[in-house]
């Protein structure tokens, strides 16, 4: 994995966020993950990769049993279990 750098190395033009896609592979399975958010150069088309959204689509994809699952609503369900649980802690 790479780390996130707001210039491209390459071209050393600014990096626009983007969302990408994997496929992880789960055992004896792979699942696609879509709307992974990325940096991507304008110039030259290098994706840079997100370390921790590629852990957490690891994460995700390990614990589903769809072929094809969406980060962001993963993500956003994950938020809403934290806000609900640090509510309960108040």
């Amino acid at each position: 994995m790479k780390h996130i750098f707001s210039k491209c190395k390459t071209c050393k033009r600014r990096m626009q966020q983007v969302l990408t896609s994997y496929n992880i592979p789960c055992g004896c399975k792979t699942v696609e993950v879509v709307n992974v958010p990325a940096y991507q150069c304008p110039i030259c088309g290098e994706i840079v990769e997100n370390d921790l959204a590629y852990e957490n689509a690891k994460r995700y994809a390990n614990t589903c049993s769809k072929k094809t699952i969406d980060y962001s609503e993963y993500e956003d369900n994950e938020n809403t279990n934290l806000v609900i649980i640090s509510q309960m802690l108040w």
